[in-house]
């Protein structure tokens, strides 16, 4: 279950790298397009569109700052999800 909470992390980690690097959101979801399971992508596109509805920096402090904040959050939101079951 962790390593899942990992991995959930791990892609919020590299959508909010790319969403401050100015890569479209569009373009990010286009990497779904190949995942077979319904569930994955709907959980893929949440974390996706979490980060596109979070600021965008110009400085190179802020933008580290809101991409460990970013996986952070999404680690815990998982994690406490496993705790409810």
């Amino acid at each position: 279950l962790y390593t899942m909470c990992e991995e959930l992390a791990l892609l919020a980690k590299s959508t909010m790298e790319t969403r401050q690097a100015g890569v479209t959101l569009m373009q990010n979801l286009n990497l779904l397009k190949d995942i077979k399971s319904k569930n994955e992508v709907d959980m893929y596109r949440s974390i996706m569109m979490d980060a596109y509805n979070q600021p965008k920096f110009t400085s190179e402090k802020y933008k580290r700052e809101a991409i460990n904040e970013f996986q952070n959050k999404t680690m815990l939101a998982c994690l406490e999800e496993i705790k409810k079951h």
